[in-house]
């Protein structure tokens, strides 16, 4: 997201600031007053997430072991859930079915290990470990 900023100042500096003013600018040093705002406009726009496609393939990925019928079904689920709400609602079959195959430290694992896909699309406080 560098790149955004030194385009907007690029851009800012040789269309919409006279000679003299660009060149305060230009020499205004890494905290001025634009690079602030473009950088609180930057943040403010969507944060960084793992893509939905990589949050499905680690959840298929932590029943991959399991028996067919339960990898199917769970590989159904997981690929019609609309969005990572849904899928976060997934987890508990998930634990569920690898604990009977695995053991429930095995699930523990596996689940917590999920914890950081979900991040930024979810609120921090329902991203708590098992």
């Amino acid at each position: 997201m560098q790149s955004l900023v030194t385009v907007a100042h690029q851009l800012l500096k040789s269309r919409w600031l006279p000679h003299a003013a660009a060149r305060r600018f230009r020499n205004s040093g890494p905290h001025s007053a634009w690079q602030s705002i473009l950088t609180t406009v930057r943040d403010s726009m969507e944060p960084d997430r793992s893509p939905m496609w990589l949050l499905r393939k680690e959840m298929v990925e932590v029943v991959a072991d399991c028996s067919d019928d339960v990898r199917n079904r769970m590989t159904r689920s997981i690929y019609r859930a609309g969005d990572a709400f849904d899928l976060w609602l997934l987890r508990s079959d998930l634990f569920h079915h690898v604990a009977q195959n695995k053991g429930q430290q095995e699930a523990k694992r596996r689940i917590n290990g999920l914890l950081a896909f979900f991040a930024n699309w979810l609120p921090k406080k329902q991203l708590i470990p098992l």
